[in-house]
């Protein structure tokens, strides 16, 4: 069985590592390769590029690596043609994915998308576009299931692959005391995104948020949740120009849990910190192009995926020119004081938990993978 898999940043690789182990178990001899990241390669996929080169924010970043994503793309058509696979599997990344699935089309590849991109925020008529292009759906959110089956295309709902690895891996005290931290004093959790541009754009604002912070309560406590996709010495150059100490945290889940509040980059990360029912702040800011071009597509009113999971405004946003340290300083620290709008956000967050499903994503998706690479390779063989 051959298996090419394309997932373009480090969620899809998270996912895609899941799913190429559960594979891997199923049909051992298997050839699988394409675009991942250390956790793909780990569970024994070959890849052609790795998530690191494709990971991009906002349209005038997009706009600028249109070249290479043209190489990347005509690559891997190369690499079908080449390899012939029994089954194409995109996982999220629509930006590329849907462009490469239009493509692919015509060659009579299966396509399954796992983690179906969010069209249904932009419209119904994209949905129906983009189902002309895919064989098959697996959705991870409960809603989307009814909307992909009213396109026609066979839908697969599987709970969210996240529940198999929000662990903590530490008890709260030994946490504390390996991070210098004291246990009697508030502790405010900084996730500025798994993008070296999202860390670049979002993090100073937080810094400047934690000054005025500890400037009206010098006990308040703050760590940084550090991305493995990102170097290092884009964390220090950052802190180093903000003139600000706070040790980076790569216990990203402990963090979550121990937090008593969280500033957190809107994305999957949300939907991390709602199971762990931490209160949180979901910030954002791209370039003003890519902010009046989305506000144009989008027709959800929130951009938090904890927000969307539940239909309602469970923890505030602050996007853009919204996004700033007084507005992030006022909200933060009525989350840490205020008993009643903490225990409203928690209320509203065990529904979000609640909401994603049963366990057991990657296993099942490896299942419908490997039927539909057989069916195809029987057909083929006919």
């Amino acid at each position: 069985m051959k298996v090419m898999i394309v997932a373009g940043e480090a969620s899809g690789d998270l996912h895609g590592g899941a799913l190429v182990s559960e594979l891997k178990k199923l049909a051992p001899e298997s050839e699988i390769f394409g675009i991942g990241g250390e956790r793909m390669r780990q569970a024994g996929m070959h890849l052609l590029f790795h998530v690191q080169d494709m990971a991009v924010m906002g349209f005038s970043e997009v706009v600028s690596k249109l070249p290479f994503f043209y190489k990347v793309r005509i690559k891997l058509l190369q690499e079908i043609k080449k390899r012939n696979p029994d089954l194409l599997i995109l996982i999220d990344y629509p930006g590329f994915n849907i462009r490469l699935a239009k493509k692919i089309r015509a060659l009579n590849l299966p396509i399954m998308y796992y983690i179906a991109p969010q069209v249904w925020a932009w419209g119904a008529r994209r949905l129906n576009q983009l189902a002309r292009w895919i064989h098959t759906m697996v959705v991870v959110l409960p809603f989307e299931k009814s909307l992909w089956e009213k396109t026609g295309i066979p839908t697969y709902y599987v709970g969210h692959p996240l529940l198999e690895r929000l662990k903590v891996k530490t008890p709260k005290n030994q946490f504390f005391k390996k991070y210098g931290l004291d246990l009697q004093h508030k502790l405010v959790g900084l996730l500025p995104g798994s993008r070296e541009s999202e860390v670049r754009r979002l993090l100073p604002e937080m810094l400047r948020t934690i000054t005025l912070l500890q400037n009206q309560d010098h006990s308040i406590q703050a760590l940084i949740g550090k991305a493995d996709t990102v170097d290092q010495q884009v964390y220090a150059k950052i802190l180093s120009k903000a003139g600000i100490k706070i040790i980076l945290c790569e216990q990203i889940y402990d963090l979550m849990k121990y937090a008593d509040a969280l500033i957190v980059a809107s994305g999957t990360a949300t939907l991390e910190a709602a199971f762990f029912q931490t209160p949180m702040v979901v910030v954002y800011r791209v370039s003003n192009v890519s902010y009046w071009l989305a506000s144009r597509l989008v027709k959800v009113p929130n951009i938090a995926l904890a927000n969307i999971i539940a239909g309602d405004s469970v923890v505030p946003e602050f996007i853009q020119n919204d996004f700033n340290a007084n507005n992030l300083t006022r909200e933060v620290l009525d989350l840490l004081y205020n008993e009643n709008r903490r225990e409203k956000m928690i209320e509203g967050l065990v529904k979000v938990k609640q909401r994603l499903g049963p366990t057991g994503a990657s296993k099942k998706v490896a299942k419908i993978a490997v039927q539909l690479a057989k069916k195809a390779k029987n057909k083929g063989s006919q």
